[in-house]
């Protein structure tokens, strides 16, 4: 994940609305999905697979 930090800091230091497609099937691991939420995205996409620690962290920011 950290690859992609410097490349979603740029663009939301440009005023891009940032959306992260996540949890799209069930074997994307759960802290993967918590380390992308933790950017603050603007958007998600699809999300299907989220379980409940992730859900929890999306309803309460």
């Amino acid at each position: 994940m950290e690859e992609f930090t410097a490349h979603y800091n740029l663009a939301k230091e440009a005023g891009l609305g940032v959306t992260l497609h996540i949890a799209e099937t069930k074997e994307n691991p759960v802290e993967d999905t918590l380390k992308l939420l933790s950017f603050n995205p603007d958007r998600l996409g699809h999300a299907t697979f989220l379980d409940s620690r992730p859900e929890r962290f999306c309803l309460h920011q």
